[in-house]
């Protein structure tokens, strides 16, 4: 994720964040009417007390903050979902600028601030005891089955709000050849309609998946570009929350002619603990330019069963000045 990506309404909205500075911690709570009611700082073992309110919006994916006339700048340089806290630049209503850490899970949250208090650092935490072993190459198997689910679109584009709502298909395999060898494709499609600036736009858009007899990724064809996975990708056999590595990478083009070099796009994973009988897998999928820098990032949240089931719940797409929500 890179620090342009930015916050959404739906970060904070009816949310309770914990702020971590110098040894000490404060409590905010953002109503969705766009007031937000801070304590005041407390020290390690204080309770929190007293209330404040002040308004909070999300500009161009900063959180601002006002009170007494002052308003108060975050912007968002990382987001570490695994550990459940956001790293944030602050920038005062005087110019001065600090990096703070908040943190977004109640379950965790004071457990995880009096830790970083007590040893100013941050451990990696699970609030359930998850199984222990997830069968990964099933249940990527099992998510190319042919399907249809239905999603509602929330974000933004440059500056404006985004809504909407589709369906996403994939179809059953065939054969085919792809970069002259035999393969299968799948194709999946994408149909709705989405409201930017009070311009209703439809969304209609299709790609193939190409596979080998293991069903592990060859490319992608159709649509906007032409995908060629780099030698063979690592699957792992199975999986254990907390876990994280990489899976495929893959070079970009124009076309299948390879006319046009566009960039390189890789793809990786973490599992974190979610119950007591399933895991929250991510996928994530970066895109980068010809010239290395970070194009876009994907990333699918999935909620995984020991069986080899799995059930999509989310995805997020962040680019230049963009951030959409996907939820199925």
């Amino acid at each position: 994720m890179s620090s342009s990506s930015g916050f959404l309404p739906a970060d904070f909205s009816e949310k309770s964040i914990y702020y971590v500075s110098d040894k000490k911690y404060q409590l905010a709570v953002f109503n969705s009417n766009g007031i937000v009611h801070a304590s005041e700082y407390v020290a390690e073992g204080a309770p929190i007390v007293n209330s404040d309110a002040a308004t909070w919006a999300i500009v161009k994916g900063e959180l601002w903050i006002t009170y007494s006339g002052n308003t108060q700048k975050y912007k968002l340089i990382s987001n570490d979902a695994i550990n459940r806290y956001y790293q944030v630049e602050k920038t005062s209503a005087n110019g001065s600028v600090k990096t703070v850490v908040w943190f977004y899970d109640q379950k965790t949250a004071l457990a995880q601030a009096q830790a970083f208090i007590n040893n100013n650092e941050i451990s990696e935490v699970g609030s359930n005891s998850s199984p222990s072993t997830y069968p990964f190459s099933v249940i990527w198997i099992n998510s190319l089955r042919p399907s249809s689910k239905n999603f509602n679109i929330s974000g933004y584009v440059n500056g404006m709000e985004v809504t909407g709502s589709g369906t996403v298909t994939r179809g059953a395999f065939s054969t085919g050849i792809f970069e002259g060898v035999s393969a299968n494709r799948q194709i999946k499609t994408l149909t709705g309609e989405f409201a930017v600036g009070g311009t209703t736009v439809p969304m209609s858009s299709y790609v193939f998946d190409w596979v080998n007899s293991n069903y592990e990724p060859l490319g992608k064809s159709g649509g906007d570009d032409y995908f060629v996975v780099r030698g063979v990708p690592t699957f792992p056999a199975t999986v254990r929350v907390n876990d994280s590595g990489a899976l495929y990478s893959a070079e970009i083009y124009n076309n299948s002619s390879k006319s046009g070099y566009i960039g390189t796009v890789s793809v990786t994973y973490v599992v974190e603990a979610d119950t007591a009988t399933t895991a929250l897998l991510r996928i994530i999928t970066e895109e980068r330019n010809a010239f290395g820098m970070i194009k876009s990032t994907l990333q699918s949240e999935v909620k995984i069963w020991p069986s080899g089931e799995f059930e999509l719940i989310k995805e997020i797409f962040r680019g230049d000045d963009s951030v959409l929500i996907f939820n199925y």
